[in-house]
């Protein structure tokens, strides 16, 4: 039994010696692969960064190039820029001086005709007559007809007009005779119907009353003195156009008209709207000499005393 087992551990032994020396060249074999790997890796990630190093220098001298173009193209648009801005700058010197030479001839120019028609108005001056105006007094003074002569105007227009030593004749159209004008050899009343006014004066354009030099309106009255609308255009508008239309034809050169503050053809109002339309179709008639006046309110009261007083000597 002892020579048994002493056989069997022999044989153990053997056996763990033959193992061993058949695991130990297969481990130094794979332990020299291994390194052979590792070599072949590091001569390798050596390769790649060299290779990476080489495109770097490369890549870099690329940009070096790129920036130099750069500079280069830089250079070359800031010398184009400054030739461009000296040329415009020399174009522009060269129209400032075209411009003032131009402004020296026109004022040269200038001044030769203004010396010529110094010239000649000296020459007419002593050989022609000023031409009169309109309003220039006659020498036997103006003829001046007026309607509305009763009115809160009216009754110091025709004072004044009787007084001036410049006026020789004052006619005043009404619906009858008035006491209200102060007694002169100058005044003439005509009664008239209004609404025929034309045709009594001026019949086929034969007039009646004679012929004049200015035209004065001061005819108007209030919605409520007329009683309704229509009544009050009559008067403003109708009437008014009418007188007009008859110193047209009567040789009138100077008309004066009396509306009120604020007229206006285009408002929504009676009152200025009526004025303002009176006004248009008076300007259409095409006087010489056309005057319009617009007055604020009137105060008829304050007008009653005033010429309840005795007129200033002259």
């Amino acid at each position: 039994a002892e020579t048994e087992e002493r056989a069997i551990a022999e044989l153990s032994e053997h056996v763990e010696g033959e193992k061993e020396s058949i695991e130990t060249p297969r481990t130094k074999k794979s332990d020299k692969k291994e390194k052979n790997e590792e070599k072949e890796e590091e001569e390798e990630e050596e390769t790649n960064a060299e290779v990476v190093e080489e495109e770097e220098k490369v890549e870099q001298r690329e940009i070096d190039k790129g920036e130099d173009d750069t500079n280069e193209s830089k250079a070359e648009r800031v010398k184009k820029s400054k030739s461009r801005k000296r040329k415009k700058e020399k174009e522009e010197k060269k129209e400032k001086e075209k411009v003032v030479t131009d402004a020296e001839i026109v004022l040269e120019e200038d001044k030769e005709s203004t010396e010529k028609k110094l010239e000649e108005s000296d020459t007419n001056e002593t050989t022609e007559s000023p031409q009169e105006s309109p309003l220039e007094h006659k020498e036997s003074g103006l003829k001046v007809i007026v309607i509305g002569g009763s009115g809160a105007v009216g009754k110091t227009v025709v004072p004044e007009l009787l007084a001036s030593p410049h006026v020789q004749s004052v006619t005043t159209i009404g619906r009858k005779n008035y006491d209200c004008f102060p007694a002169s050899e100058k005044l003439k009343q005509v009664v008239v119907d209004m609404a025929d006014m034309k045709e009594a004066l001026n019949p086929s354009g034969r007039s009646s009353i004679g012929r004049f030099n200015v035209g004065i309106c001061c005819l108007g009255t209030t919605r409520a003195d007329a009683g309704s609308d229509k009544a009050f255009i009559e008067v403003d508008f109708t009437f008014c156009l009418r007188f007009a239309e008859l110193c047209s034809d009567l040789g009138v050169d100077s008309f004066n008209l009396v509306t009120a503050a604020g007229s206006d053809s285009g408002s929504w109002l009676l009152y200025p709207k009526t004025k303002g339309q009176l006004e248009d179709a008076v300007k259409k008639l095409g006087f010489e000499d056309l005057h319009i006046y617009r007055p604020g309110l009137l105060d008829r009261y304050l007008f009653a005393f005033l010429l309840a007083l005795p007129l200033p000597e002259r």
